[in-house]
């Protein structure tokens, strides 16, 4: 009956049908190996290659997972991991379609017999897991005619004998050695006393003669002190109440679900027998498959039997919470819009998951993709009694990482994917494939649901009172989405597994908000959505939380890169510049013009923290915010003590102060480090400031002073001036308020990079014509100071090639012998290099750049916003010690993406204590909306309003520019809503024109009827 998830996995998955035989061989000789390795991951890896998705569960008899393999005696797979007692693979078998009931020719028996005589209770448990693809506990060997109830007496296995009997077997098969019954055999082979009760209870007949005419109660009566009466020689089961025994009930129910019988004459008859029996002893009474009644009913689909047996027993329970599945689930699975609707009456638990498949009811459905399972589907979406349980297991995972809204965006199922996102399905959770729904997610939907349902607003747009409230609920993480690994409650198994309705203190965790954006923006037919105001409104409000870690950073490296470049002027700008009285004062006061701008923005932060801080004291929070903020600003009141310290001490202080900044550096970038090894490495900007470290390294501390290595650190010193520019350059253009410039410096690397995987193919026709020259023009022996020696060695030639690739042609210059006999071919070759290099090469690199830019110009507003996700993700992450792994996505290379992140940081936030002091000293919480700020994921703001205070001090209000996006989509919302009424009503005038004409119509012919009655009547009246 469990629907397999792997309908659902988008890997590309092999048929096994009209599979080569070889393919057949190599896949199971896989198989093989990993059970001989005990390799469980690759055994689920080859599985999941090999068997396809909408292959029936369970798969066929003759499927080749069933079959037995010659190079192992004709063994099955089942056969040979049951004997190996290798209960997790017989899990995966059972899950993939492998059958639990399928006879092995070549050793005569099932697979439920290794386990019964073996003794593995969890196996033998397995066996009975699936209900349509569970074990026959009447199986009999072929050898000995024996049952497991037989295997399991026969070797004492108590537990297996207590679980069998559950499953209702029968309990006086005999065999064929001697005729011997399970009962007569325990007590033959003496075994635990136990099994001799338990069978007794079952029903087990002790005079039944075995061996010829010896029974069991004879050897009961001798071996144990159990005493017999006629109440152990019947089964005491109510099920034998004259009438209609409960087993008879479960017969009618499959008879009624298969379609035999007279329909109405067994509903009665079900009906009667219902009446015998007390509500507990319907509920106690298990069928073959573990199933109660009212799974019975579920499994076979029959509405009526269901509502005559909740009228008869208004008290029992829709749920069973044994190893079966639910009512519920097996409801979904049989897409019965009706058992669901009764069973929601009855205060069903719609909150239940299939434990083997981690399905919940939504998962079961979507994976159908019918009419039956739509409708179904539709009912417990839109039902309000269940609306909080649907809520509640929203984004709750299968077993493949699936969400119900990875499921319902890959079937393009618009409607549904809209209705999920309404219950708070979030667009960000990732499977096991690192998939995000919200790749799938049509932009259009999304955009529809962006304006519907997380855009609402009260009154006119105009009005002073006017309230704009955006809902977050899609963008919010939730709990599941965070491995439980570096979950900070590992010490606590039962958080993961717990319902949502018996949560008495909703958990909250420090988990990061941007993921879902990230994709968004990496997505080509998504990312003009970051432009919508609900997106934008969301990005401002992280913004506002991040701005003071971002502008801690940048004031910090500001600081780095103007010491820095003034350390490299005072020990190597040269004796004349160092000793000018004027370029000393032009330092000191540049400096405490910088320093005057640090304060200001310095202090204009630590005003924001204040009044966040105030905010929270009056919504009921406790002074703990203020150590909160104090904690937060060690770095800032750190940064001014080195800064006003260079203004009093002024220049000898300059190289200490230096190497305070260059250790903070070092401590910033190690932190990097931490969060991920793999990312620091590959990142081009991160190399760069390792080389910033080095170089400032050795301008400080290499006391060497020859010439030689003077010349070296006024290189070094040079390069580190340019590295540390670009840097701040780079990091200052990626302020959100900075739009403008972070365009130009994306539109700068953008051309950059196509430059460059240019220059690498065409980059062969500069070195080619580099040669040519240094072969042609080169002299052995030139002599003269005004002598050229630019193309005397290949090198030099390249070099001047290069230059001259960029229009430094210098044609007086060239060094062509022009009384020499092939002057005319050294001008050809000459001309040709200025043609094909400098005029087509030269040109075609400009109009790359011009498309690069022109596309960029085009998109600029895109370009920002996706420019702040990168930045405020990126920050996110760090703060957090990227939970979600986020900081693996990059860069965009599929087999680079597969090395894993090595996160130290990571690994050290699983220890809930280091987390919390990690996010006590930084602060990292302050980041967060959800996790404080916006517990409730919704924003209200009155934007109409007028605010009171210092315009410096406004920096929580938001930008103008959203607000007007948003009334914008209001206006065009209730523009939408009065043209759709003005329709309505049109129609109205319509119809009723419509039923006037036809008025007339009538009274039309009416009349001539009337008339043509008149004009008889009056002709007999003349003639009379």
């Amino acid at each position: 009956m469990n629907n397999i998830p792997l309908k659902s996995a988008k890997r590309p998955l092999l048929e096994s049908s009209g599979r080569s035989g070889s393919c057949l061989g190599d896949t199971r000789i896989n198989l093989l190996e990993c059970i001989n390795t005990c390799n469980l991951t690759s055994f689920s890896d080859s599985l999941v290659d090999s068997i396809a998705g909408k292959e029936d569960f369970p798969l066929q008899p003759d499927h080749w997972i069933n079959s037995p393999i010659e190079s192992e005696d004709g063994k099955s797979l089942m056969i040979i991991v049951l004997e190996k007692k290798y209960s997790e693979f017989v899990a995966l078998l059972l899950k993939f379609g492998a059958r639990a009931d399928h006879f092995n020719e070549s050793y005569g028996l099932y697979p439920i017999h290794i386990p019964s005589r073996n003794g593995d209770l969890e196996s033998l448990k397995l066996l009975f897991r699936y209900l349509i693809n569970s074990a026959d506990p009447n199986s009999v060997m072929r050898i000995n005619g024996r049952t497991p109830l037989h295997l399991m007496a026969e070797n004492n296995f108590v537990e297996g004998v207590e679980y069998l009997l559950r499953q209702k077997p029968k309990v006086d098969i005999k065999d064929k050695k001697g005729g011997q019954t399970p009962l007569f055999l325990a007590a033959f082979k003496r075994a635990d006393s136990s099994i001799i009760r338990s069978l007794l209870k079952y029903g087990a007949d002790p005079d039944l003669k075995c061996l010829g005419s010896k029974t069991a109660r004879d050897l009961i009566n001798r071996n144990y002190d159990i005493v017999l009466d006629e109440d152990n020689s019947s089964p005491p089961e109510s099920s034998s109440k004259q009438g209609v025994s409960i087993q008879r009930l479960g017969e009618i129910v499959e008879k009624l679900g298969l379609g035999q019988g007279n329909y109405y004459q067994l509903l009665n008859e079900f009906q009667y027998g219902l009446i015998q029996y007390k509500e507990e002893e319907i509920a106690d009474y298990r069928f073959p498959g573990n199933m109660n009644l009212v799974q019975k009913i579920c499994d076979q689909n029959i509405e009526d039997c269901l509502k005559y047996l909740f009228n008869n027993f208004p008290n029992m329970s829709p749920d069973f919470t044994s190893e079966g599945l639910s009512p519920v689930c097996i409801a979904a699975q049989r897409m019965s819009r009706p058992i669901l609707q009764i069973l929601a009456d009855k205060k069903a638990d719609f909150t239940t998951m299939n434990t083997h498949s981690s399905e919940t009811i939504l998962h079961i459905l979507l994976k159908e993709g019918n009419k039956r399972s739509h409708d179904a589907l539709k009912f417990i979406l839109n039902d309000p009694e269940i609306e909080q349980q649907i809520r509640s297991i929203m984004n709750k995972k299968d077993m493949l990482g699936n969400t119900a809204l990875h499921l319902a965006a890959q079937r393009q199922d618009q409607e549904v994917v809209k209705r999920l996102l309404q219950l708070g399905a979030n667009i960000g959770m990732k499977n096991i494939y690192n998939e995000m729904p919200v790749t799938n997610i049509l932009p259009s939907t999304m955009e529809e649901f962006l304006n519907e349902d997380c855009l609402l607003s009260k009154g006119d747009v105009n009005h002073d009172d006017f309230e704009l409230e955006f809902d977050y609920s899609f963008l919010a993480p939730p709990y599941e989405d965070l491995m439980y690994g570096l979950s900070p409650h590992d010490d606590d198994e039962s958080m993961i597994h717990i319902k949502p309705s018996d949560l008495k203190i909703p958990y909250k965790s420090a988990l990061p908000e941007m993921n879902s954006l990230w994709i968004m923006a990496e997505s080509k037919e998504h990312r003009h959505l970051l432009k919508h105001p609900v997106i934008t409104s969301f990005l401002w409000c992280k913004w506002g939380r991040i701005r003071p870690y971002f502008n801690r950073n940048l004031r910090f490296f500001m600081t780095f890169v103007f010491l820095t470049t003034w350390f490299i002027f005072e020990n190597y700008g040269g004796s004349k510049i160092k000793n000018e009285q004027n370029y000393i004062t032009f330092c000191y006061l540049v400096y405490i013009v910088f320093t005057g701008c640090i304060t200001g923005f310095i202090f204009r932060d630590l005003n924001s923290d204040i009044n966040d801080m105030m905010a929270n004291m009056k919504n009921g929070s406790t002074g703990r915010n203020c150590l909160s903020v104090l904690l937060s600003s060690w770095f800032e009141i750190g940064l001014l003590i080195v800064i006003y310290t260079i203004v009093i001490l002024g220049e000898p202080f300059l190289t200490k102060a230096l190497f305070i900044i260059l250790v903070c550096l070092l401590f910033r970038e190690l932190l990097n480090l931490a969060v991920s090894i793999k990312r620091y490495i590959l990142s081009p900007e991160n190399l760069v400031q390792v080389l910033l470290i080095i170089f400032m390294s050795v301008l400080l501390f290499d006391p060497r002073r020859t010439e030689k290595h003077e010349s070296l650190h006024r290189h070094i010193a040079g390069t580190t001036i340019v590295l540390s520019w670009a840097s701040l350059v780079t990091l200052i253009g990626k302020h959100p308020k900075l739009m403008r410039y972070n365009v130009y410096v994306t539109m700068f690397y953008k051309v950059m990079k196509t430059f460059f995987y240019f220059l690498i193919w065409y980059a062969l026709f500069i070195i080619a014509f580099g040669l040519g020259f240094y072969i042609i023009l080169h002299k052995e022996n030139r002599e003269g100071e005004d002598s050229y020696v630019f193309f005397d060695t290949p090198l030099l030639s390249m070099i001047k090639t290069s230059t001259m690739f960029v229009g430094e042609l210098e044609f007086s210059d060239i060094p062509i012998d022009i009384d020499g006999p092939y002057s005319t071919f050294s001008y050809g070759f000459f001309i040709s290099f200025v043609f094909l290099i400098v005029v087509v090469l030269m040109n075609l690199l400009n109009g790359l750049a011009v498309s690069d830019t022109g596309i960029i110009q085009e998109k600029a507003e895109t370009v920002g916003y996706v420019s702040r996700v990168e930045t405020i993700s990126y920050t996110e992450s760090v703060l957090l010690g990227d939970p979600f792994d986020f900081l693996s996505n990059w860069p965009k290379i599929g087999w680079i993406r597969s090395i894993p992140s090595i996160s130290f940081l990571r690994q050290m936030y699983r220890n809930k204590y280091l987390q919390k002091f990690f996010h006590r000293v930084t602060g990292a919480t302050g980041i967060l909306l959800f996790y404080s700020f916006l517990p409730d994921k919704k924003l209200t703001i009155k934007p109409n309003e007028k605010l009171n205070g210092c315009p410096c001090f406004k920096i929580h209000s938001m930008d103008r520019s959203i607000i007007s996006s948003a009334k914008k989509i209001v206006l065009s919302k209730k523009f939408k809503e009065q043209t759709v009424e003005l329709s309505e009503l049109s129609s109205k005038v319509n119809s009723i024109m419509d039923l006037l004409l036809k008025s007339e119509e009538r009274q039309k012919l009416m009349m001539d009827k009337l008339n043509n009655i008149e004009n008889p009547v009056d002709n007999w009246s003349i003639k009379n």
